[in-house]
This record gives C-alpha cells, structure tokens and sequence, in this order.
C-alpha cells in the first residue's frame, strides 16, 4: 500500500497513513517473529515471489542479528519526475529533447526556449 500510494501520486495524507500502517505492521511483526531478514524467517517465506521486497525493508545486520529499517518507513522513496518546462540555453533544450523524447524534437526544444522553431535549425 505505501508503495501503491507513492506510485499513484496520492495525496500526501494517504501515502503518510500508508506508511504509518507499514509500521505499525512492521513493528508487529517483528516484535513476534524477529527481523524479515533473520534465517528462520527467510527460510520460512523461501520462494515466496516476494521476499526481496520484505527484505528492503531493513538493512540488517547478521552478526548482531538487528535490523534497522529503511527510508520507506521515514519518507516518500518514489518520485514522480517532472517535465521541464523552461530553459535558457539551446544545449540545455537539446539535452532536455534527447532525455525525454530519446531524439532531437526541434518543437520541443522551441517551446522550452520559448523561440520559434526556425531559430532552433540555426
């Protein structure tokens, strides 16, 4: 769900909510079984599709057999590029074109100048 949330460019309220939930059903589960990453837990979700996402949930630690938990149980870990809008130089429009049209868009790279295209073939 707190994934879900942060891919669906939610409301902050849910994806906060969302992660809250995360926790509380982390801290649950490894108040009752120990962390994800422990042997006998590991062994216990083996083969189970999911189970290298269980294990981002933590950074652990196999000597001291602790865990600490990771970004997605403090902050949003996903986020949604935004377009340019606007840049000053024709090098910058040409790398903004190829980055996100993958070639050269002499339209593209117009508009972020705010030029006509003409003064873009030059």
């Amino acid at each position: 769900e707190c994934l879900r949330t942060q891919l669906e460019d939610a409301p902050e309220d849910d994806i906060q909510l969302a992660r809250a939930l995360l926790n509380q059903t982390y801290d649950r589960f490894i108040s009752r079984f120990g962390p994800v990453s422990d042997r006998v837990n590991a062994n216990a979700l083996d083969g189970d599709p999911d189970l290298p996402l269980l294990f981002s949930l933590e950074n652990y630690d196999a000597e001291k057999k602790k865990a600490t938990k990771t970004a997605i149980f403090r902050e949003r870990t996903i986020h949604h590029r935004k377009p340019v809008e606007s840049v000053s130089e024709p090098k910058e429009a040409l790398l903004v074109s190829l980055n996100e049209r993958g070639r050269v868009d002499l339209d593209h790279m117009a508009a972020l100048m705010a030029r006509p295209a003409e003064d873009c073939q030059r």
